[in-house]
């Protein structure tokens, strides 16, 4: 008898923790909504199906998120983190979509995905040391970027790759001999942290700086990576430095 007892409070238990979880999500959902005005998508929306589909995993497609946001700046990344974070809601974050493992950039409801596919900037510095990447890119569109100059980058072998995972997860290239891994060519990060505020993480801030050439998605999400390019020469015939 008490061992049913006993079974009868844990269900209820986590049965109101989960409807406690889908009203919190559900709140956050509507208040990004408010906020972010055409960048909040609920799951019968056609546009929140298309993202959905947009996945490499068909793992990462079946996780069906409360909602999703389309961040396309940091400051939309920054004003959602702060709204989940209030609201106490879970959250996953997507850039390219390429990896394959489960929960790795979607999750299921009551949790929330930020998308991050329209931050697909590609800017090269005045001295073209440096492209800035938005971490929605794939590789592709980053070597065909470079291309008109005659430059190259430490990046992915394969031109379907997203950088974000990529980079954050170290970043295997055929240049690694030369230029070390592809996190060890990033200057400088923009990066939304833990309490919502936009930071450059440059060599200025060493030690957070190497952490997040290290650390994976531990310390906040990053929204552009500025990384080294070098001269082209010598290099065409490699798979992965161009499209």
């Amino acid at each position: 008898m008490k061992a049913i007892l006993l079974s009868s409070v844990l269900f209820g238990a986590t049965a109101n923790a989960a409807t406690l979880a889908a009203k919190r999500a559900a709140a956050c959902c509507d208040t990004l909504q408010q906020q972010l005005p055409g960048k909040v998508f609920l799951p019968n929306s056609p546009e929140y199906q298309e993202q959905q589909s947009s996945y490499y995993s068909a793992l990462a497609s079946q996780h069906s998120p409360a909602c999703r946001v389309t961040s396309t700046s940091a400051q939309d990344v920054s004003t959602t983190l702060q709204t989940l974070k209030a609201g106490e809601c879970q959250f996953a974050v997507r850039s390219g979509g390429h990896m394959q493992y489960s929960n790795s950039n979607n999750i299921d409801t009551p949790g929330i995905t930020i998308d991050m596919v329209g931050m697909n900037a590609l800017n090269i510095s005045a001295d073209k040391k440096v492209i800035g990447v938005g971490p929605g890119n794939r590789w592709g569109a980053v070597y065909d970027a470079l291309a008109p100059d005659d430059l190259i980058i430490v990046g992915g072998r394969s031109n379907t790759v997203g950088v974000g995972g990529y980079l954050l997860g170290g970043g295997i290239s055929h240049l690694n001999s030369q230029h070390g891994f592809a996190a060890q060519n990033i200057v400088n990060y923009e990066i939304v942290l833990a309490d919502g505020s936009i930071a450059n993480v440059n060599d200025t801030n060493p030690d957070l700086h190497t952490a997040l050439q290290a650390g994976s998605t531990n310390f906040g999400i990053v929204t552009r990576y500025d990384l080294a390019t070098y001269p082209r020469q010598g290099y065409d015939d490699i798979h992965g430095c161009s499209s």
